[in-house]
């Protein structure tokens, strides 16, 4: 499968602009509670767990919201970083600003009665140590507090199970709304020749719906195949 080919025919990575997934919606309607929570989010390989927390963060920044990520290949995954980047969000260093050895408790208390805040964590149990302080001290606080602080982590089924008894809502990118890849494949077949046919259209969605780690390489495939 050349997907190299493909983008050189289609200008454009056709799965780097996907159109928000109507999951970004579900957890936004949580994250509009203003509460503290976990959402979990998992996913196999390829499902677009990174994509997708991108999208969140997007839209919640769109809300005003304050927001951070921790990331598997940031290495950023442990207390002391995430402490770190909570400090980053504070406005204008305040005069309350806190010191590197103050506790997460009182940056929270401060940085929450700016804005709340969504913190996205890809790849959740990269870091034991990270999995531990986050479970046994971080989460308790928030949800004892109420702090309006939502977090939300993506990482392979495998891995969230152990979130379960944590976790306020739980969404799976492992299939996805037909209607959604109906308009996301209708737009990427829109200028070929020959056209698609509203069944091909249908039939591809099908297929797709339970497998969508195969949707970017289909859609640069498609590109190829049907511009030559």
């Amino acid at each position: 499968m050349d997907t190299g080919a493909a983008k050189q025919v289609s200008g454009t990575d056709p799965a780097s602009a996907l159109p928000a997934r109507p999951e970004v919606d579900t957890i936004l309607s949580w994250v509009e509670q203003r509460r503290a929570m976990l959402i979990g989010v998992e996913g196999r390989p390829g499902t677009g767990r990174t994509t997708f927390l991108a999208q969140v963060r997007a839209r919640a920044e769109g809300l005003n919201w304050s927001t951070l990520t921790c990331g598997e290949l940031e290495a950023s995954t442990t207390p002391a970083s995430f402490i770190s980047r909570l400090r980053v969000l504070m406005p204008n260093k305040p005069a309350e600003a806190l010191s590197y050895d103050d506790a997460f408790a009182d940056l929270l208390k401060v940085l929450t009665q700016y804005s709340p805040i969504l913190a996205t964590i890809d790849g959740f149990w990269a870091s034991q140590e990270f999995a531990q302080w986050f479970c046994g001290a971080f989460l308790p606080h928030i949800k004892a507090t109420g702090s309006p602080v939502v977090v939300v982590c993506a990482d392979r089924p495998s891995h969230t199970a152990c979130l379960a008894g944590y976790t306020d809502l739980s969404v799976s990118l492992d299939s996805v709304d037909k209607h959604w890849l109906l308009e996301v494949i209708g737009r990427a077949a829109a200028d070929c020749t020959p056209p698609f046919s509203n069944e091909e259209l249908d039939g591809y969605a099908r297929e797709l719906s339970g497998r969508p780690e195969f949707l970017g390489d289909f859609l640069r495939v498609l590109v190829l195949a049907r511009s030559n």
